[in-house]
């Protein structure tokens, strides 16, 4: 089970490299060219965050390594802390790279 997590984290951070430093910002989930504004810093946030979470998955598995008697309610939470925090704070993060609709009306 822990080579799973430590594959996973690496993969994250692979997939953020690859987003981050090439730019490749069409892998993005939900990515459309006509709504970013900032194509540059849309992949820096996006593959930054990627690339924290990967390494946090890799120190809580190295942790869990380590020290084995562990809970593992203790880990599924920290697990789920890491990778749910971080997609949030992503997804909030990433509405100040999208364009500003100039003809929305409010009513």
């Amino acid at each position: 089970m822990n080579s799973v997590f430590i594959f996973i984290g690496v993969f994250l951070i692979l997939i953020g490299l690859i987003i981050w430093k090439l730019k490749i910002v069409r892998i993005i989930a939900g990515y459309d060219l006509e709504k970013v504004n900032d194509n540059d810093g849309l992949a820096r946030w996006v593959g930054r965050n990627l690339v924290l979470m990967g390494m946090l998955i890799i120190l809580l598995e190295t942790i869990v390594i380590i020290f084995p008697n562990i809970k593992i309610n203790l880990i599924i939470l920290a697990y789920l802390i890491i990778v749910i925090g971080i997609s949030i704070v992503t997804i909030v993060g990433t509405k100040r790279f999208e364009k500003k609709d100039k003809h929305k009306h409010y009513e």
